[in-house]
């Protein structure tokens, strides 16, 4: 109950099922958690005029993927699968 959170199962089981997940769901513009908290970003800086920093920490390409799918297989992956790999980075990578 108190222990971080784990991941219990994985969203892909292999690179070749990329096409399964709705990656549109989390991109900003649809994900309303994202835009509240860059709106109460947004305030506190305004409201303290700039004078508290404030940062919101979004996983690099590497560390979102590695969420998606066992690390292992995720690093086998940089070997034998570099396509594959490249389309799943190009996928979660936040612009």
């Amino acid at each position: 109950e108190d222990a971080p959170a784990s991941v219990s199962r994985y969203a892909l089981d292999d690179l070749a099922d990329l096409d399964c997940l709705p990656y549109d769901a989390v991109h900003f513009d649809n994900d309303l958690g994202q835009q509240k908290v860059f709106q109460a970003v947004k305030i506190i800086q305004e409201e303290t005029d700039g004078q508290v920093y404030c940062r919101i920490h979004m996983p690099a390409p590497f560390t979102a993927a590695a969420g998606l799918i066992a690390p292992e297989k995720l690093l086998r992956a940089t070997r034998k699968q570099k396509d594959e790999l490249n389309a799943l980075l190009s996928r979660v990578l936040v612009i």
